[in-house]
């Protein structure tokens, strides 16, 4: 009787050796799916975890935050200021979208507002 013996790298990484008649070999390759190009289910939901931890948080109340970390507001700006603070880091939003975001701030007392020369004007 003649042995056949096969050796298959996953995609995985795992590498599989198959020893036996060809009559099995060929039966145990036949059973394995390597059309799928789809990963096991538990490898997949490890590979989108590890995706969305990678993520960095791009909502614009996040990035407002983040120049505020960085120390933009420590002197008074206005809403084209902030405009101009996120098209910096390329985040490009209309005057008006921020309008509402920053009221919401203010409330929320992550930001301050005081008026000054007739215009609102933001500070930490």
């Amino acid at each position: 009787m003649t042995k056949a013996k096969a050796k298959i790298n996953l995609a995985n990484g795992t590498k599989v050796v198959i020893e036996g008649s060809p009559s099995e070999v060929a039966n145990i390759v036949n059973q394995l799916d390597f059309k799928s190009k789809e990963a096991p289910r538990g490898e997949r939901e490890t590979r989108l975890k590890r995706t969305k931890d990678k993520r960095i948080k791009t909502s614009p109340t996040d990035l407002i935050l983040s120049l505020a970390d960085g120390g933009f507001f420590k002197s008074p700006k206005d809403l084209a200021s902030i405009k101009a603070g996120l098209a910096e880091i390329g985040h490009i939003y209309p005057v008006q979208t921020l309008s509402s975001i920053v009221f919401k701030m203010v409330r929320r007392r992550y930001l301050r507002r005081v008026k000054k020369n007739g215009r609102w004007v933001y500070i930490r």
